[in-house]
C-alpha cells in the first residue's frame, strides 16, 4: 500500500533563503534552501518553486534535508531552469511545499531495488538518506554519460549496493539501466521497486516488475501549473478499482503511484 502522508494536507508557501548552490555536472545544480518546513519533506515529494518572472512555477523532487534546510536537484532545460542556475547564496526564493504523496516506508525483512534514470535519482537519494540504518537491497542509476552522474552520495553511504549504468560506458557498467534487471530481482531476492526517471524507462521497470510478481512504486513527472490540485493539468490515467480508467492529480494523489495501476 502506498505511503499516507503523515502531517496536515496543508501546503506553506514561503521565501526561502539559498544557503547554498553548486554545479554538480553538466547541467546540474545543487541547491540548498534555509526551511524548516521543507526540511519534513519525505521521498518522492516536491517543491513548487517560482523561477524569476515565469508565469508557472516549476516543481523540483526534494533531493536531501537537514533539520532545517532541504536540497533540490536539478539539470537546466528551459528557460525557467536556467534563471534558477543564476541564483546566488543569499537571495530568496518563493517556494510551495512539499507537495504530494511519497514512496511508501520500508518495512523489515524487505529488500528493495530502487531504479533512477537520471535528475530521476533525486527522491530516490533522499529515501536512501531517511532510510539508511534500515535499508537493505540495491540501487540502479542510469545516466546518458559520466558528466551527468549526481546524487549518489546518500545512497554510497547507505546499506544499499549501488551500480551505475551509462549509456557510452564512461562511468559504471555500459548500456540501460534496465539491462539485467528481471536477473538482478531474482538474484537479489528484491520484494518492492521504487523508480524514478523518464517515462519510459519507468513503463520497462513496471513491466518487468509486474512480470515477477514484485510491486513498485513509480514516480511520475508531469507539467504542473498551481501544483495544489486546482487546475487539472497534471493528471496520471490509472486503472481504478471498478476496472474502468480513472485520473488522478500527479500533485495529490502523486507523484508517487502503485506502478501496476498507472496506465502507461
Amino acid at each position: 500500500m502506498l505511503a499516507e502522508l503523515t502531517r496536515s494536507p496543508a501546503i506553506a508557501q514561503e521565501r526561502a533563503v539559498v544557503t547554498a548552490h553548486e554545479q554538480v555536472g553538466e547541467g546540474l545544480y545543487e541547491l540548498w534552501l534555509a526551511s524548516f518546513g521543507l526540511a519534513q519533506a519525505l521521498p518522492g515529494q516536491f517543491v513548487h518553486v517560482r523561477c524569476g518572472e515565469a508565469t508557472l512555477r516549476r516543481p523540483f523532487s526534494v533531493h536531501r534535508t537537514r533539520p532545517d534546510a532541504a536540497a533540490l536537484l536539478y539539470q537546466v532545460k528551459g528557460k525557467g531552469t536556467r534563471w534558477l542556475s543564476t541564483v546566488r547564496k543569499g537571495q530568496t526564493l518563493d517556494v510551495l511545499g512539499p507537495i504530494g504523496r511519497p514512496f511508501s516506508p520500508p518495512v523489515p525483512g524487505e529488500r528493495l531495488l530502487l531504479v533512477g534514470g537520471g535528475i530521476g535519482m533525486a527522491p530516490l537519494a533522499l529515501y536512501a538518506e531517511q532510510h539508511a540504518r534500515v535499508l537493505r537491497g540495491r540501487v540502479l542509476a542510469g545516466f546518458r554519460s559520466q558528466s551527468l552522474v549526481a546524487g549518489l552520495a546518500p545512497c554510497l553511504a547507505s546499506e544499499l549496493a549501488v551500480t551505475v549504468v551509462t549509456d557510452d560506458g564512461s562511468s559504471g557498467r555500459q548500456g540501460l539501466v534496465t539491462d539485467g534487471l528481471a536477473d538482478t530481482l531474482l538474484a537479489e531476492g528484491i520484494t518492492r521497486v521504487l523508480t524514478c526517471g523518464p517515462e519510459g524507462m519507468m513503463r520497462a521497470v513496471a513491466a518487468i516488475a509486474s512480470a515477477h510478481g514484485i510491486p513498485c512504486e513509480a514516480s511520475v513527472e508531469r507539467p504542473m501549473a498551481c501544483g495544489i490540485g486546482v487546475c487539472l493539468g497534471c493528471v496520471v490515467p490509472v486503472h481504478g478499482a471498478d476496472g474502468r480508467v480513472h485520473y488522478e492529480r500527479a500533485c495529490q494523489e502523486g507523484p508517487v503511484f502503485d506502478a501496476r495501476e498507472v496506465v502507461w
